[in-house]
């Protein structure tokens, strides 16, 4: 153990809402120089960034449902989180096997979208681009959604959106304004009685095959946080 393809220093937490409860836990990290600051490095041949997750997979005893519902997305020409195993060792303590996961960010190798500025708050360069994370983790909600949640027969949690980029805390008024009137107006249409119309309907906000996508790729995985949490 002294032949190191990367040595460096590390900001770590764990990761989740509900895996910090699992005896093998989930940990987000950040890899920082000596002044505490991100720079970004290559780890196991993926592409070069400074924020990463390794995933305990704790509740999937084959390690592999993430790794192939993330291929299958990437196969379908979508961006989805590169992944590699490792093995972690805590302290000398073997922690056991891991998936090193690309986080979910803005980044030209992850989600390809143009960072908002804060002048950004009129005309086309309001329009984007966002994430935002559907997920009630019983941290405060930027917004909630109007409607119920998929599974609201036997859970009584809302639609919970916040906001991952631009981060709450920095995002301008306007800016949210605008989000939250275009999602909102997208469950409007969903939900309305002429959803199915072209002008007005579902389709004027979205891109349909890319949600088709999703939802095949989530069915065909079994993905039991499909709809309604930890989705980006």
């Amino acid at each position: 153990d002294t032949d190191y393809a990367f040595d460096g220093k590390i900001l770590v937490e764990l990761q989740g809402f509900t895996g910090p409860y699992y005896p093998k836990k989930n940990y987000d990290f950040d890899i920082v120089d000596d002044a505490g600051l991100e720079y970004d490095t290559v780890l196991l041949g993926l592409p070069s960034e400074n924020d990463f997750i390794l995933k305990a997979e704790y509740l999937d005893l084959s390690l592999m449902k993430n790794q192939i519902a993330y291929t299958m997305s990437r196969n379908m020409g979508r961006y989805a989180p590169r992944t590699k195993y490792c093995e972690v060792l805590v302290d000398g303590e073997y922690m056991g096997v891991f998936s090193l996961t690309e986080k979910i960010k803005r980044d030209d190798n992850r989600v390809d979208i143009a960072k908002l500025d804060s002048i950004d708050i009129s005309g086309e360069e309001l329009t984007g681009g966002y994430i935002i994370e559907i997920n009630e983790n019983f941290t405060p909600n930027d917004w909630e959604s109007d409607y119920l949640p998929i599974n609201y027969a036997t859970c009584g949690l809302p639609v919970a959106y916040k906001m991952v980029e631009p981060r709450i805390e920095n995002i301008q008024p306007e800016q949210l304004d605008y989000i939250v009137a275009y999602v909102d107006s997208f469950e409007d249409a969903l939900h309305g009685p002429d959803f199915l119309d072209t002008a007005v309907g579902y389709r004027n906000y979205i891109s349909v095959k890319s949600f088709i996508d999703f939802m095949l790729v989530n069915e065909f995985s079994s993905n039991y946080d499909s709809y309604g949490r930890s989705t980006f």
